[in-house]
């Protein structure tokens, strides 16, 4: 049975750890799969065996310092697991300098990253111990191959597990109002300052609440834009939900604001419960998912008025909004689990 050895800083709430829960869960059932952290939390299931370095979270020396004591770690942990395969998600430069043989992740858009991080793509990832970098769209594969100038990537969508999500989106929603519903970290890259000020102009919030689930620094800065707009009683921020896809499911839509995505997990997870969505065309993700007019609605990057007319017609259109939603559903299998399963098989796992 071929050893796989999958890294990601925690299995915390979050897209790149729900990634490393989905395939280490359905990897361990034909493959020896050991699971790498770094630290805690442990908020997702996870298959095989799970290996915690308990390291910490260092700043200024400190932090190069416990580089290098993640990668003695790493080091150690390979020679007495010898897989066969091993592939990094986030987190990746203390796998590539153990100088084992690794798959390197990108998990959003690169062009985004900070300057020393972009430096790290650009140095790191030609070394020879790189087997391919996996990309997690073609946008991003794109942006390797064209901005950094990398040969060897290898474009594999993130899966999602539509039997899984079938089963947690019936349970019934405690809230009285037609809501629509956002998801993400509250951090600028999620554009949720955008999206409240285009439910504002929309003059949708007698109708429908916004709900927008997640936690992060940008709460603070959030919700005094939704008090300076008199909307506390119609805007939500009930944080991070141990279920929230009974909340997509329930919506009247989904809205992606983002100023930029790797993907976009969230418009294929609303999707997969039945739920059209409104999004931003940003780079990267959304237009690799959404076919405009089909199953949902793409509106021009940081267009905050256009992103409000989508809003308000979406939620006056009814014909609109149930020809989208009819195509919902089907317009995401070839994202199940099972098939990038495949996909990882043919192209990593038994190449």
């Amino acid at each position: 049975m071929k050893r796989i050895m999958l890294v990601v800083p925690s299995l915390k709430r979050g897209g790149a750890e729900r990634i490393v829960s989905i395939l280490s869960t359905h990897l361990a059932v034909d493959y020896d799969v050991t699971v790498v952290i770094y630290r805690d939390p442990i908020e997702y299931e996870y298959g095989g065996e799970l290996i915690n370095l308990h390291s910490e979270v260092r700043k200024g020396f400190g932090k190069g310092l416990e580089l290098l004591h993640k990668t003695w770690k790493l080091k150690k942990i390979i020679r007495q697991v010898q897989p066969e395969v091993i592939v990094s998600f986030v987190g990746n430069l203390p796998v590539i300098l153990t100088l084992a043989g690794v798959y390197p992740s990108i998990r959003n858009n690169p062009l985004m990253y900070p300057w020393i991080e972009r430096l790290v793509v650009r140095v790191f990832y030609r070394l020879k111990n790189i087997r391919k970098v996996i990309a997690i769209s073609e946008g991003v594969k794109g942006i390797l191959v064209n901005n950094f100038k990398l040969k060897h990537v290898e474009m594999i969508y993130n899966p999602v597990d539509i039997q899984a999500i079938e089963q947690m989106m019936i349970e019934p929603v405690d809230h009285g109002k037609p809501y629509i519903i956002a998801v993400g970290r509250l951090h600028p890259q999620k554009g949720f300052d955008m999206l409240i000020d285009a439910y504002h102009r929309s003059g949708i919030s007698d109708d429908y609440d916004l709900i927008i689930l997640g936690e992060g620094a940008e709460r603070e800065r959030l919700t005094e834009q939704i008090r300076s707009l008199h909307l506390e009683n119609e805007i939500k921020l009930p944080g991070v939900v141990e279920n929230p896809f009974k909340y997509m499911k329930n919506a009247r839509f989904f809205v992606l604001s983002s100023r930029y995505e790797g993907f976009g997990n969230v418009l294929v997870e609303s999707l997969a419960c039945g739920t059209t969505v409104v999004a931003f065309d940003c780079a990267s993700g959304p237009s690799e998912i959404i076919e405009h007019g089909s199953n949902g609605v793409l509106v021009p990057a940081g267009d905050v008025n256009a992103l409000a007319g989508a809003l308000r017609t979406m939620a006056d259109d009814a014909a609109l909004h149930d020809r989208l939603k009819g195509n919902a559903r089907s317009s995401v299998l070839r994202f199940d689990v099972r098939n990038i399963i495949d996909r990882w098989v043919d192209r990593i796992f038994d190449e």
